[in-house]
């Protein structure tokens, strides 16, 4: 039988970009599929985000299309049905490229003891894979992202390669952040501030807007593998919304999609790799079932969908009591790695700092809320000018996220109610924290307070609210036994041989840091394994 392509990947974010790089230079024919349109004109949205009021969401540069809809950061049930007891905030970009437009670029490794979670503390579950298998891959991940770090601190991940670049610069907030608080101890551990490891390269202009958009290119996006692909023969189709995947005797045969115009088209491959991020991917398993598959595709074991997770945000805010001249570099340098793991994670989540370099960076409070308070008690001139001059350059924000355990209930399904331009139907989620997790987020405002409390901060402020990292995990769950999980740890789903999974969708459990460069080896993995396959 003679096939449209050898591979067909569905998605093009890190995950699917990075599979057609690789295939593609060995010389495979690949098709890569994505519902959104290519992103063009950078600085043209740049400038929508600058000009952007107070309404308006950090993900104001990209337009949303009725044909390929997407949750919106400032409310995600605008997209999701939302079921359960707390909203899914998690959101991301359909377009060529995916979500990586729209990081922070933040790329460190999981821990070893991330792999074992059970094993280790009683809770969540093991992966069926060790750090040792995935080490090697980490290194091809980081030179493939060009990920900027300091290989002598690995934070309890030991390398065998240095970073393919050295490590952003800290900033001055950092330093004094570093001075005041290292060493403090917390549950025991002493704190320490230290450089993060960033996609990021040497021309980083400094503009503090890696979300949603750095308007240099400085950050790494999956366009740019995307691109090497199509230089070695890849076929990109943009605005190709898949609908579903038509099986023949347990293979898969062809893929099913919509064009912006609502004409269906269907492409036939060898292999197949969805890489549509976890909620877009269980709903393509979902909306293709059949009499032989009535619960979807890969979905003997009623797995797919299920383990929704999250790395669950929450922000502090103070002023320090010197000047710590923020709005200069990246979001982000610096972290404090030292609360992803301890004996405390028997009891409850552990969780990753991220210090900002952008003040209170938000629409509603800074730097906009800054200028409008002094207006209104008749600050001008000189007087206006000092006002605002004291007090952004003493603002700090800190974030947290949470390591969220896999929850059977948590889950992603299709809705009976509403449906998009083309009929497909919207995703349903349910969402909830246990107990595990509602411990991990009172631990760290209670590290927040004693870390201001050491910087003689003054105005602490907890924002109460619950974010979304945006870190989307889990739905079709890597295992050894086709009877509870999804996919092998080679990525292929238990039930059809030329099916694979790729992406953050596959994880066992959210570890402690962020997804992408994990997301990344997985895929080298995965990718390095079909090829041996194909060739032979």
């Amino acid at each position: 039988m003679t096939h449209d392509a050898e591979v067909i990947i569905i998605g093009s974010g890190v995950a699917g970009a990075l599979a057609a790089w690789k295939l593609s230079q060995a010389n495979i024919k690949v098709i890569v599929l994505e519902a959104g349109p290519y992103f063009k004109d950078r600085e043209k949205h740049a400038q929508k985000f600058r000009i952007a009021g107070a309404s308006q969401g950090i993900d104001t540069p990209y337009q949303f299309h009725p044909e390929a809809p997407k949750p919106n950061a400032n409310d995600t049930s605008n997209y999701y049905v939302q079921t359960g007891p707390e909203p899914f905030k998690g959101f991301y970009q359909r377009i060529v490229g995916g979500t990586t437009w729209h990081w922070m670029g933040i790329c460190p490794r999981f821990l070893p003891e991330d792999f074992s979670l059970k094993k280790h503390f009683g809770v969540g579950v093991n992966w069926p894979l060790n750090y040792q298998q995935i080490e090697p891959y980490y290194g091809q991940a980081e030179n493939a992202l060009g990920v900027s770090g300091d290989s002598t601190f690995d934070a309890g991940s030991d390398r065998s390669t240095d970073y393919p670049n050295p490590p952003l610069k800290q900033s001055y907030l950092d330093q004094v952040l570093s001075q005041n608080c290292d060493g403090l101890l917390y549950h025991d551990i002493p704190l320490k501030v230290s450089v993060a490891p960033q996609a990021k390269q040497p021309w980083c202009k400094g503009s503090g807007s890696c979300i949603p958009l750095c308007p240099t290119g400085a950050k790494y996006e999956a366009n740019t593998h995307i691109n090497l692909a199509k230089k070695h023969g890849a076929a990109i189709i943009a605005k190709a919304v898949v609908h579903r995947l038509d099986e023949h005797h347990g293979r898969i045969r062809s893929v099913r999609y919509l064009d912006w115009d609502g004409h269906e088209h269907k492409l036939t491959a060898k292999y197949f790799m969805l890489a549509a991020n976890a909620i877009e991917t269980p709903k393509i398993l979902l909306m293709s079932k059949s009499a032989r598959y009535p619960k979807g595709l890969a979905n003997r074991s009623d797995m797919v969908g299920r383990n929704l997770m999250d790395h669950p945000l929450v922000i502090s805010q103070c002023l320090s009591p010197v000047p710590v001249y923020g709005f200069r570099g990246p979001i982000a340098t610096s972290s404090i790695e030292s609360f992803r793991t301890g004996d405390f994670r028997k009891h409850f989540s552990s969780y990753r700092i991220n210090i900002h370099n952008n003040g209170w960076a938000s629409p509603h409070v800074s730097p906009y809320a800054d200028f409008k308070n002094p207006v209104k008690e008749f600050k001008y001139g000189d007087e206006l000018q000092q006002v605002l001059k004291d007090r952004i350059q003493r603002q700090i924000l800190i974030d947290g996220a949470i390591e969220q355990l896999p929850n059977y209930r948590n889950r992603v399904s299709l809705s009976r109610h509403r449906s998009d331009k083309f009929g497909l139907p919207h995703p349903e989620i349910y969402y909830h924290f246990t107990e595990y997790e509602q411990k991990g987020l009172k631990d760290i405002n209670l590290c927040f307070e004693a870390m201001f409390t050491k910087l003689q901060a003054s105005e602490i402020l907890h924002i109460p609210e619950v974010l979304s990292s945006g870190h989307i995990m889990g739905t079709c769950k890597m295992g050894l036994s086709a009877w509870d999980s999804v996919v092998l740890p080679s990525g292929r789903t238990h039930e059809h041989k030329n099916l694979y999974i790729l992406g953050s969708s596959v994880f066992p459990t959210s570890g402690t840091a962020n997804p992408t460069l994990t997301i990344a080896a997985l895929t080298l993995r995965t990718t390095e394994s079909l090829i041996k396959i194909l060739r032979n």
